[in-house]
């Protein structure tokens, strides 16, 4: 079975429609049932079906009207993957691979963004309200305006999460606690990971 991806928010309303559907009449919908049901055309629902599939959502068999198979149905629609701990502190290892959990913070963000959930650990980012075991939530791209809050990649190692404030040969990674110290760093040392564009927090 592919390795499931994350859905944008019309791909969760189409698998959505899916699964009512199919538990409703005990068997799958065609696309253009999908369409009246959506409100939106048949070009669209195709494309939509298409991305799910290819995300591992569901299976079709070409020249079916009724062959959309529903895979795993018990996985959630929607959400965010947490990736582990993000230093706000001195830097830790690097982001690991495997997802620990998700998160659906689909009706707080665009669409179509590639966003992933970090746990924070330290205390180098409290005066951007960013406090030891908040999660953050991370678009993930490789390049960021200066003074951007990125997750920063230093030597290929350890990830850490700094204001970013490139200069040339050297780029300065800045934390917002005034008892602490910048990090400064020949700019082939660090990469940029993903900007931060939301925080969360549980009292």
């Amino acid at each position: 079975m592919p390795r499931r991806q994350n859905l944008t928010k019309r791909q969760a309303h189409v698998l959505d429609f899916i699964r009512n559907y199919v538990a409703e009449n005990n068997l799958a919908p065609t696309l253009g049932e999908i369409g009246d049901g959506l409100g939106v055309n048949r070009v669209t629902v195709f494309e939509h079906v298409r991305a799910l599939e290819q995300k591992g959502w569901i299976r079709t068999e070409r020249h079916l009207s009724r062959s959309i198979e529903l895979i795993d149905d018990n996985t959630a629609a929607r959400g965010v993957p947490i990736y582990g701990r993000i230093a706000a502190g001195q830097p830790i290892d690097v982001v690991p691979e495997a997802e620990r959990d998700t998160f659906d913070p689909a009706d707080l963000f665009q669409d179509d963004k590639d966003l992933y959930m970090l746990e924070v650990h330290g205390e180098s980012m409290i005066e951007d309200h960013i406090r030891d075991g908040d999660h953050v939530i991370v678009e993930s791209r490789q390049t960021a305006q200066p003074g951007e809050t990125v997750v920063a990649l230093v030597r290929g190692q350890e990830a850490t999460l700094k204001r970013y404030y490139p200069m040339g040969k050297e780029t300065r990674l800045e934390p917002r606690n005034s008892t602490m110290e910048p990090i400064v760093l020949p700019t082939q040392d660090v990469t940029v990971q993903g900007v931060v564009v939301g925080v969360l927090r549980q009292y």
